[in-house]
């Protein structure tokens, strides 16, 4: 099913999974990576590499390929080196694989205003990228971004072709027992120090990574910095979203981006709006 996404300006590719997947359903056989790998995609891609920081090995699939949702998927890795040629679209071999998720707490859905490098000040989902099983990376985002342990349910509801990757994102939704309050108030205390130090040290280089290693460093979820505020939606109110490309969040209005908006046309699709059953 094809969808028009807005903000992009391109359609987007979404596939509902009919019915969802356990939180584990998928069967996916990851590939190992030479042990030079990271070397020598950091000099093959020099060229494209804007995030020189980023050191990760990520799952990929053939272009022209996709996930076999009743079957098995082999995947192969690629380096983070790799991933940002394909975003820049200097490379074109490979379909980088990613998971996000839309969280039930009892406030409603989490969503995020993003911050960094990447779709700042567009509302997001916690998403990532696949190192090794899908699975565990569902469960890491949740811990490194939201501070949340493993969910007490999840359903795997489908995929999107990702267009800020260029690759193919994988969509959980999950509900979480801990209270919003708590994420929330967590966050908040973890993004106000990261804030902070950056503020503080300004005038060097290297100030985001001593920011980040200081939020880590204190026992908050570490990558908390990748949004500047949560916030929850009613699912009842997804519709409405979609239809503005937009959520309002402290009396502004934050575009939706595409992550966000595959996975939240997918919730619309298997009409999700009670907790996961």
């Amino acid at each position: 099913m094809k969808i028009v996404t807005k903000q992009e300006g391109a359609q987007t590719l979404v596939r509902p999974y009919t019915p969802p997947l356990a939180p584990g359903g998928l069967l996916i056989v990851t590939g190992e990576p030479a042990d030079d790998l990271l070397q020598h995609d950091r000099g093959k891609y020099r060229a494209s590499i804007y995030l020189p920081d980023w050191t990760e090995i990520i799952q990929a699939i053939p272009r022209g390929h996709e996930i076999n949702k009743y079957g098995m998927t082999k995947t192969f890795p690629i380096t983070s080196y790799h991933a940002q040629a394909l975003r820049k679209g200097d490379a074109n071999d490979a379909l980088p694989l990613s998971v996000s998720g839309l969280v039930f707490t009892d406030a409603g859905l989490i969503f995020g205003v993003r911050a960094g490098n990447v779709g700042n000040g567009t509302a997001s989902v916690p998403a990532g990228h696949v190192s090794r099983s899908v699975l565990e990376a569902f469960y890491r985002e949740l811990e490194e971004e939201l501070g949340v342990g493993k969910p007490a349910k999840a359903l795997i509801i489908g995929d999107q072709k990702n267009r800020m990757t260029n690759g193919i994102n994988i969509v959980y939704a999950a509900e979480t027992g801990e209270p919003f309050r708590y994420i929330q108030k967590r966050h908040a205390e973890a993004y106000r120090v990261y804030a902070e130090v950056k503020a503080r040290c300004a005038g060097l280089p290297d100030n985001e990574r001593m920011a980040r290693e200081e939020i880590a460093g204190r026992g908050y979820p570490p990558d908390a910095w990748e949004h500047s505020v949560l916030f929850t939606v009613d699912p009842r109110d997804v519709k409405n979203a979609l239809r503005t490309n937009s959520l309002p969040v402290g009396g502004k209005r934050y575009m939706l981006n595409g992550i966000a908006r595959g996975a939240m046309i997918l919730h619309e699709m298997h009409q999700l709006y009670q907790p996961i059953k």
